[in-house]
């Protein structure tokens, strides 16, 4: 679980590093290529809006599932350590 957790945390990084990255470049972009990039039609924006949104969800999903493994596993860790006690509360 902890593997899982580690990727989904990666991942999470990867996805917000790509929308960054594309939004950055939007930035960057001069002159012409700019026009050009803004002149497109109307369900080519919504499109290049919505994939940035979701590379964003994606990358908020992946952290918060990381999170919830990170709780499932330390509840995991407690409940292990109250098998270790015996029938009057001591280590056996």
């Amino acid at each position: 679980m902890k593997t899982i957790r580690i990727i989904l945390i990666i991942l999470g990084y990867i996805f917000l590093f790509f929308q960054l990255a594309g939004f950055f470049q939007l930035l960057v972009v001069e002159g012409n290529e700019r026009k050009e990039l803004f002149d497109k039609q109307l369900p080519d924006q919504i499109a290049f809006f919505f994939g940035y949104c979701f590379l964003f969800y994606l990358s908020i999903a992946c952290f918060v599932l990381a999170n919830k493994l990170k709780k499932k596993i330390k509840k995991k860790a407690d409940f292990d350590m109250v098998d270790g006690l015996g029938v009057d509360g001591n280590i056996s």
